[in-house]
């Protein structure tokens, strides 16, 4: 469908970690695949924001989880990853930008 945004695609059974998840393009991008039934960790450095966005995936019916994480820091950094993949299993690239990145 032309000038069509809406994303069709089931993620059901897919993971998906999101960084910068708290607010943003980041924020709408946690929500959007939490909307096509990916299971989705909402990264970022702010714990309260972080739960607002896990509070609106799970009302919505969607699966959500917060792990905090400043990518600034490498050991916060590595800290994500393990955490994320404990709890949501392992994750792959879907895309990559400058300052985000969603991993399904």
């Amino acid at each position: 469908m032309k000038g069509s945004s809406t994303m069709t695609t089931d993620l059901q059974g897919t993971t998906a970690l999101v960084t910068g998840a708290t607010s943003g393009i980041g924020r709408a991008t946690a929500v959007a695949l939490a909307k096509q039934r990916s299971h989705v960790a909402v990264a970022g450095r702010n714990r309260q924001r972080g739960d607002q966005v896990v509070n609106e995936i799970t009302a919505a019916g969607g699966r959500a989880v917060f792990v905090a994480a400043d990518l600034t820091d490498a050991a916060s950094a590595r800290r994500l990853a393990v955490e994320a993949t404990e709890q949501l299993g392992r994750s792959s690239p879907l895309s990559r930008g400058p300052e985000r990145r969603v991993w399904l």
